[in-house]
């Protein structure tokens, strides 16, 4: 009886121990498994900006969405008014975001830029300061076109994720250093100066 209440024992664990344990990865016909792929940081320019308020997605920054009216009250410290040179043309600022400027068309969010100052990063961990090499390594494709104003190594490298939708903009200084990460959508991503 001992012998036949062990066997059931045994049975029983070798039977929870094979439903409990983890499927086994397919193998392909060469018998070789493929490697496991690590996860990359998701930062697609999706309907919501990132859930942490302190990175900077194409898609927005916390409570501030591109392509979103502004919000208000204190999920966004109360965005105020920096600019308003035209009824279709503001830039606001938060001081829940010291360093950042939002761009809106009297509307809807179309830009929000980081600059010095900022301890904002984008989801791979770019933002004021990086160099470079470092954007390079952490976006691709990225398009490159001259600075406006300063000679190289300054440039704007731009990674879009998603066609014609919202990107980010990376302006590169003459020392080979990221200056400002914009994230929007066209024209307004590529503005120079304010609202043109």
């Amino acid at each position: 009886m001992t012998c036949m209440r062990y066997a059931a024992s045994v049975a029983l664990l070798a039977l929870l121990a094979a439903c409990s344990a983890e499927p086994e990865p397919a193998v392909p016909d060469d018998g070789i498994a493929a490697p496991a792929v690590p996860a990359d940081p998701v930062e697609t320019p999706g309907p919501s900006a990132s859930a942490d308020p302190m990175t900077l997605t194409p898609a927005g920054l916390g409570p501030i969405v591109i392509n979103s009216p502004p919000p208000t009250g204190v999920e966004s410290a109360l965005m105020e008014d920096q600019d308003q040179l035209s009824e279709d043309c503001r830039t606001l600022h938060s001081a829940r975001y010291p360093g950042s400027y939002v761009m809106s068309d009297g509307k809807l969010v179309r830009r929000i830029s980081i600059g010095s100052g900022s301890t904002i990063r984008t989801a791979r961990g770019i933002g004021p300061g990086s160099g470079e090499a470092d954007v390079r390594k952490a976006y691709s494709p990225l398009t490159e076109q001259p600075h406006k104003y300063s000679g190289a190594p300054a440039k704007y490298l731009t990674w879009r994720p998603e066609g014609d939708g919202p990107a980010l903009r990376f302006e590169i200084d003459s020392l080979g250093r990221v200056a400002i990460v914009h994230a929007g959508v066209d024209p307004w991503l590529s503005y120079v100066e304010g609202c043109a």
